[in-house]
């Protein structure tokens, strides 16, 4: 079972609380320090730090659009911050695109109803190997959106953490 490094609860409890707007208590899951299924030692709960000092702030409280720790320029969703960390520290990976406006959604060539518009998805990069791993462990937790590798060429990985939710 994985484990989610930044609140210190299972996985599947942290996805539970997400959809039910009820997260479980820190210590729930695996003690800090303890390996989860990765081999990684989870840390203690600490929350997933600040925002940092650029990028988009929209919206209220947890659909707020605000910048992702550790990519620089890029935003989603503020209730998404945690699983993303957990993402990337997990997988080795990082985030190359989240939230994304109308004429930059264009300029890429994104879906006209893309959930990057409303930050509710995010893209990921990283060696084809860990792309591979994150790739069918999303499948497996059923996100709403796990775009085809077929689609992507392998380039990235598009988890969309919920569909048609606006961030204002």
């Amino acid at each position: 079972m994985l484990y989610c490094a930044v609140k210190d609860i299972a996985i599947t409890d942290f996805f539970s609380g997400l959809s039910t707007g009820k997260m479980p208590a820190p210590g729930s899951g695996a003690p800090p320090g303890v390996a989860g299924a990765t081999g990684t030692p989870t840390p203690p709960a600490s929350g997933a730090g600040p925002a940092g000092p650029s990028g988009p702030t929209y919206g209220q409280g947890s659909q707020k659009i605000v910048p992702i720790p550790g990519a620089p320029g890029q935003s989603a969703q503020a209730r998404w911050l945690p699983m993303i960390a957990v993402i990337t520290k997990t997988f080795g990976v990082t985030v190359s695109s989240g939230y994304r406006s109308v004429t930059h959604n264009e300029q890429v060539g994104g879906a006209p109803n893309s959930d990057h518009l409303t930050g509710n998805a995010v893209d990921f990069v990283g060696p084809p190997a860990a792309l591979q791993r994150l790739y069918n462990w999303a499948l497996k937790m059923h996100f709403p959106y796990v775009e085809p590798m077929s689609q992507t060429g392998g380039s990235h990985v598009h988890i969309s953490f919920a569909r048609g939710t606006a961030h204002e």
